[in-house]
């Protein structure tokens, strides 16, 4: 897109003369010839995304929006690009479809048949269980390849349970002074959402003044994943589900774009990947 003065109220311009009768208009720099071209142009600026995916954010209504880009015109010209394919390299598990031949097991009377039956006797005991509903995961990438030329080196990801969003912040190192910048960011981004978060979920490597940050800063309470088990933090997943989604991006960027100015594609990348998700209190929008 390109501003320009509109020509309808245009002086022409000679000497010190300014033109004091004008207006701004856009004016489209793309030419988009057909329906084929237009959904090409489109999926690579969503992030190169997979078909199913992108088609079904596009059926929930997520891309309304977006002009010219229909589930009618996606579902015959959505194109299958090697982006897309760069981004998503993901390996099958092993022993998902074993042609190996299964032995029938002998069956074994169940420990509650051979007791025999008791009369128990009702009880009124009531039993309550007090849960956080609004989580949030947070959890840092490894070392990025390539120094930013903002010096970042590392992203801070985040998963915010009800509104199924991704976040995602760059930082320099994992010192203190870099890292509860990007998470005050993060938590400022909920904040002006509207997003309340009661919980957090994070790494047992925080260190005091983070704990302290979340608690004292944020009014959160925090809970440490065990050792070893990473799996107990959803942020591990988002993870994943973001490095996809910005590896596809990195792979359809121009060849001349500066390897250093990576950090300024997350934004981007943040943007598209929630357009992709539902929201989990309204699946009627995007996360």
């Amino acid at each position: 897109m390109s501003l320009l003065p509109s020509t309808n109220n245009i002086r022409p311009f000679s000497g010190t003369h300014r033109i004091t009768e004008s207006s701004l208009a856009a004016f489209s720099a793309y030419d988009l010839p057909s329906v084929d071209a237009l959904v090409r142009y489109l999926h690579a600026a969503v992030g190169f995304p997979v078909c199913d995916t992108w088609l079904k954010a596009i059926k929930a209504g997520n891309f309304r929006s977006w002009p010219g880009l229909t589930l009618k015109n996606a579902s015959k010209y959505c194109p299958s690009t090697i982006e897309t394919s760069k981004g998503h390299m993901v390996q099958t598990r092993a022993h998902v479809r074993s042609t190996k031949p299964k032995t029938p097991k002998a069956s074994t009377p169940s420990p509650s048949s051979l007791v025999p039956s008791q009369t128990e006797k009702p009880s009124n005991e009531l039993h309550i269980c007090v849960e956080n509903i609004s989580k949030l995961y947070t959890d840092d990438t490894g070392r990025f390849p390539v120094r930013s030329r903002a010096g970042n080196q590392y992203i801070m990801v985040a998963y915010h349970c009800d509104t199924n969003a991704i976040l995602a912040v760059p930082f320099k190192t994992k010192a203190d002074r870099h890292r509860l910048p990007a998470y005050n960011s993060i938590m400022q981004q909920l904040w002006d959402r509207d997003s309340i978060v009661d919980l957090q979920i994070l790494d047992n490597k925080a260190s005091k003044q983070y704990k302290q940050t979340i608690t004292s800063d944020w009014g959160v309470k925090f809970q440490l994943v065990p050792p070893h088990i990473h799996r107990q933090n959803a942020a591990e997943r988002a993870i994943r589900t973001f490095k996809a989604h910005f590896l596809a991006i990195l792979a359809g960027i121009a060849v001349d774009f500066p390897k250093r100015c990576w950090d300024l594609l997350i934004p981007q990348a943040e943007l598209t990947l929630n357009l992709l998700r539902q929201s989990h209190l309204n699946p009627k929008i995007s996360a």
